[in-house]
C-alpha cells in the first residue's frame, strides 16, 4: 500500500477517494502535485478524467510511475458490480465483473465469463482495469 509523503498530499488523497466520481478532488491534487515539481502524477491524474480518449498516454505513463500509488489513486474508480475490461495480462481485452476489491493491494477480484463458463475469481491490479459499464447498485 502506497503512502503519502505528506500531511498535504495526504489529505489530497483522502479528498479524492472520499468522492470517487468528482473531479475537483483530482484537479486540486493534480495542481498541487504540480506545484511540487511532480509532473508526471499531475499529467496523469488530469488524463485519468478522461481515460477513453488519452489511452496511450495513461498507458505509457503507467509503466513510469510507482504502482502503489496508480493502485491508491485509481482505486477510486471501481466498484463491485462494475464491468470492467482487463487491459494486460494473459486475459488482456477480456470483460469481467467485480466481485471482490482488496484496495490495500490495488486489486479487484473479477469474475470472467470465457466459453460459455464464468471462472473462479480471478484478480487483477486496478491499474489493469478500465470501466466498462457502473454498476447499477450503489
Amino acid at each position: 500500500m502506497w503512502r503519502a509523503t505528506t500531511d498535504a498530499e495526504a489529505n489530497f488523497i483522502f479528498d479524492l477517494l472520499a468522492d470517487p466520481d468528482a473531479s475537483g478532488p483530482m484537479l486540486e491534487y493534480a495542481q498541487w502535485l504540480e506545484g511540487q515539481g511532480d509532473a508526471q502524477r499531475a499529467e496523469f491524474l488530469r488524463l485519468e478524467l478522461v481515460p477513453r480518449e488519452n489511452e496511450q498516454r495513461l498507458k505509457v505513463l503507467r509503466e513510469q510511475l510507482d504502482q502503489r500509488w496508480l493502485a491508491t489513486v485509481t482505486s477510486r474508480r471501481f466498484r463491485v458490480g462494475d464491468v470492467v475490461r482487463l487491459l494486460a495480462g494473459v486475459c488482456e481485452g477480456i470483460e469481467g465483473q467485480i466481485a471482490e476489491i482488496d484496495p490495500r493491494r490495488g486489486r479487484a477480484g473479477l469474475l470472467l465469463h470465457m466459453f460459455c463458463r464464468q471462472t473462479e475469481l480471478f484478480w487483477a491490479a486496478f491499474t489493469d482495469l478500465r470501466l466498462v459499464r457502473r454498476s447499477a447498485v450503489g
